[in-house]
């Protein structure tokens, strides 16, 4: 039955994310000692369109002026409070070369 309602939510879940005209959607792709987790998140770009840009720039890897790439690829995860927030470590430029 478990399998049920979550096939469910997760069509819900994905028709929200299609038709949604208000908010946008990431997700992060976590391994920790070979598991792999996915979380999912709602961005609230009709509130904070600047704090949405600068999290999916660093979610897909922003390339700056002077050729350094800066994402989320690697970074350590120091806290995760379920249903509330990801704390995660210092974002370390790279060159693209």
């Amino acid at each position: 039955m478990a399998i049920v309602y979550e096939r469910l939510a997760s069509t819900s879940f994905r028709k929200m994310i299609n038709t949604s005209k208000t908010r946008k959607y990431a997700q992060l792709q976590l391994t920790f000692s070979g598991m792999n987790s996915t979380i999912y998140f709602e961005l609230f770009n009709d509130l904070a369109p600047r704090t949405v840009a600068n999290f999916l720039g660093l979610c897909n890897g922003h390339t700056r002026s002077d050729n350094e790439v800066c994402t989320y690829l690697n970074t350590e995860i120091h806290r995760i409070v379920k249903g509330m927030y990801i704390q995660m470590g210092k974002i370390t430029p790279s060159k693209n070369t």
